[in-house]
C-alpha cells in the first residue's frame, strides 16, 4: 500500500519514497505469512493423511498390542495351571513317598520377584528390562526348585528299593485323550441300577481292541476269565506296595499267574465283558491296601495342562461304566 506526505509548500499531498527500512519490513511480514500458511497446511495434511512410514508403526502397533493381549491371556493359563499342579504335586507326594515335600530355603522368594505383566504398557524400557530379568530369575528358582524334587525323588525311591518304573505312572492305553477320561474313584451312579456306588477305579473310554499297557514292572498275580462283575481281569503287583488291576477286558494275552512284566507291555485289550455299559478299561491302583485315584498317576506321560483336564473330567464325571 502506497503512502502520501503532505507538502505545505505546494499544499498537495505526494507519495513518499519508501526507504530500505520499509522494504526490508515488508520482506519479513510476507515471509513470516509464508511460513505460517506453510505450517498450517502441513498439520492440516499429517492430520487427515499418513505417509508410508506412520502406516507401518501404526500397523506395527496395532500387532505388539494383540500380542500383548494374547500373552497375558497365556501368563493367566500358565499360573492358574501352576497353582493346580502344586497343590496336585504335595497331593502326589504324600501318596507315592509317604512324606510331604521338603521346602527349599527361601520359599517366599517367588512372590518377591512375581510382576503384574497386565501393566505392561505403563512400563518404561527400563522398567520392562528390570521385570524381565526379575520374571527370568523367578523361573530359574522354580526350575531348581523342580529339579530338586526329583532330586529328592530319586533319593526316596533308592530308599525304599523302589526303580521308577516299579510306579504305575503311564496311562495304560496308547495315545490317550482326555475325552477318554471317565468317572474315577469315589461315589458314582451304577449305570445299571441307578444307584449310589462307591466305583474304586477309573474307566477310561476305548474301542473294543485297543491294547492295554502294563503301567509298571511288576508281576501277574492273578488272571480271571469270567463274564460277569468285572469281567476278565488281570492283577499285577509292583514293589513299593503297589496293585495294579485291569478289567472288562475283551482279551486276555499270553499272561499267566507268576509271570513278570515290563513297564509299557501289551497285556490284553479293551473290550466289554462282565457288567460293562460301554467299550472301556475299568483300571484300578492300590497302594498297602488303599485304594488310589488312578489319575494321580498319570504325571509321567501327560503334559500339565491334559493332566489337569483330565483330573477334573474325571471327578466331576457322575457315571461309571459299570
Amino acid at each position: 500500500m502506497r503512502h502520501f506526505v503532505f507538502d505545505r509548500e505546494n499544499m498537495k499531498f505526494r507519495p513518499r519514497k519508501a526507504g530500505m527500512g520499509s522494504y526490508l519490513r515488508a520482506g519479513v511480514r510476507y515471509l513470516a505469512l509464508s511460513l505460517l500458511i506453510a505450517v498450517v497446511c502441513y498439520v492440516l495434511l499429517a492430520l487427515l493423511f499418513s505417509t508410508d512410514h506412520e502406516k507401518k508403526l501404526m500397523e506395527e502397533n496395532r500387532r505388539l498390542k494383540a500380542e500383548c493381549e494374547r500373552l497375558e491371556q497365556d501368563i493367566r493359563l500358565v499360573d492358574k495351571v501352576v497353582d493346580f499342579l502344586s497343590v496336585r504335586d504335595h497331593t502326589i507326594y504324600r501318596d507315592i513317598f509317604d512324606a510331604e515335600i521338603p521346602l527349599l530355603a527361601g520359599e517366599g522368594v517367588p512372590d518377591s520377584l512375581y510382576v503384574d505383566w497386565t501393566r505392561m504398557d505403563e512400563f518404561s524400557d527400563k522398567e520392562l528390562i528390570c521385570n524381565t530379568a526379575k520374571t527370568a530369575r523367578s523361573l530359574e528358582y522354580s526350575v531348581n526348585r523342580v529339579n530338586y524334587w526329583i532330586a529328592v525323588a530319586n533319593q526316596a525311591l533308592g530308599r525304599g528299593g523302589v526303580k521308577p518304573t516299579s510306579i504305575p505312572s503311564i496311562v495304560p492305553i496308547p495315545d490317550f485323550k482326555t475325552l477318554q477320561a471317565g468317572a474315577s474313584v469315589g461315589r458314582r451312579v451304577n449305570p445299571f441300577f441307578k444307584t449310589m456306588r462307591d466305583h474304586q477305579g477309573m474307566d477310561l473310554m476305548a474301542p473294543v481292541g485297543t491294547d492295554v499297557l502294563c503301567t509298571a514292572d511288576g508281576v501277574v498275580t492273578d488272571v480271571v476269565r469270567s463274564g460277569k462283575g468285572m469281567g476278565n481281569t488281570i492283577e499285577v503287583v509292583h514293589d513299593g506296595g503297589f496293585i495294579t488291576k485291569y478289567s472288562h477286558l475283551g482279551e486276555i494275552r499270553t499272561v499267566r499267574k507268576g509271570q513278570t512284566v515290563k513297564q509299557g507291555d501289551v497285556i490284553g485289550k479293551v473290550g466289554m465283558s462282565g457288567m460293562s455299559f460301554a467299550s472301556c478299561l475299568h483300571y484300578e491302583i492300590w497302594r498297602n491296601g488303599r485304594c488310589q485315584d488312578p489319575a494321580d498317576y498319570f504325571f509321567a506321560e501327560l503334559n500339565p495342562l491334559n493332566y489337569s483336564e483330565t483330573v477334573t473330567v474325571s471327578q466331576t464325571t457322575g457315571q461309571s461304566m459299570d
